[in-house]
């Protein structure tokens, strides 16, 4: 199923749910692995952070009595989808090896839809580009785990 010029609701729905999943899976990894559980910790409690940002941006930008009829042009919101769960045998390294792509995903999705909610208003774009860039800090945190 495709979803073509998602509204304004749709993409903070689905954001929603990419920072919920985020957030379970790294509490998941800061169990699996104590040696690492500060640094996952942090990740999910920024991922939680991330999602009442984005939300609450979107709730005080724009409120249910204010329809603005904004889509978000022709994007496939299943294009920047993935499995937010580590195989339970996972080592450490393959653990984050396997989240690198996620996380790349995650911040394509928010570059590109700070670039197509710049007509909005300014508040909605600014949450994603933040969003944005939380997961490009946690990519090379990521990337230094492993090397």
């Amino acid at each position: 199923m495709s979803d073509i010029s998602p509204t304004a609701a749709t993409v903070i729905a689905f954001a929603e749910k990419l920072e919920e999943q985020t957030a379970a899976c790294y509490s998941a990894l800061a169990t699996r692995f104590p040696e690492q559980a500060g640094q996952f910790e942090r990740f999910a409690k920024r991922a939680a952070r991330t999602q009442m940002e984005v939300v609450r941006t979107y709730r005080e930008t724009v409120s249910d009595a204010l329809e603005t009829n904004f889509a978000f042009g022709d994007v496939d919101l299943n294009t920047f989808r993935g499995c937010w769960e580590v195989p339970e045998g996972d080592s450490l390294a393959a653990a984050v090896t396997s989240l690198l792509p996620l996380e790349q995903l995650a911040e394509a999705f928010y570059s590109d839809m700070a670039k197509r909610s710049e007509s909005l208003l300014a508040t909605i774009p600014a949450a994603f580009r933040r969003a944005a860039k939380v997961r490009t800090q946690r990519l090379t945190r990521l990337e230094r785990m492993v090397s």
